[in-house]
């Protein structure tokens, strides 16, 4: 394994130190809570994905060049335990770019394209609908499904699953349209 050298480590627990980009699930709890401390809305419409905003994150990702950082949270939890990251973010490349180099590693040496039968008996464990589902390089596409559906099949097989009613766009995995378009 190769050891990122600007990995910082605390001194009580040795664990590595990691930023992490998460961005905001913006919903309409958190919308109602904002609003009762007296906070105004900062965005419009609720969103289905965490909102950051291209310029925001440009801003963090130079703020924070040369240190670890993650995108997603699963691959800074995996990154902490030095671990593989469990939902199979590593297909979709370009949130890859700025993780550690030892945790790119670690999760490349674990990639797999999954089985059509492993995908095809686990769709059929959650209701899918087997005739509706594609597999890639990148991510299982099914059709129909809820994200309880998809997180099953995702976390099972260490690998993204998407709905075609809400497609992830190159450079937006994850992202609300918010602040992209």
């Amino acid at each position: 394994m190769v050891e990122d050298p600007s990995a910082k480590r605390t001194p009580s627990t040795g664990k590595r130190l990691l930023r992490h980009l998460p961005g905001l699930f913006f919903r309409e709890e958190i919308r109602s809570y904002l609003r009762g401390g007296g906070v105004l809305d900062a965005y419009p419409e609720i969103a289905r994905r965490k909102i950051m905003p291209r310029d925001i994150e440009r801003r963090v990702l130079s703020a924070f060049e040369g240190k670890p950082i993650c995108r997603k949270t699963s691959c800074g939890v995996a990154y902490a335990h030095g671990t593989v990251e469990y939902n199979g973010h590593f297909g979709i490349r370009g949130i890859c770019n700025v993780c550690p180099a030892d945790q790119v590693a670690r999760c490349a040496g674990s990639d797999r394209t999954p089985s059509a039968e492993a995908v095809l008996e686990l769709a059929r464990t959650v209701s899918l609908d087997p005739g509706r589902i594609d597999i890639d390089e990148r991510r299982i596409e099914v059709e129909g499904s809820t994200e309880q559906q998809r997180y099953f099949i995702e976390h099972s097989l260490n690998y993204q699953v998407h709905d075609r009613r809400h497609p992830h766009l190159p450079n937006r995995h994850g992202r609300a349209e918010i602040g992209w378009s």
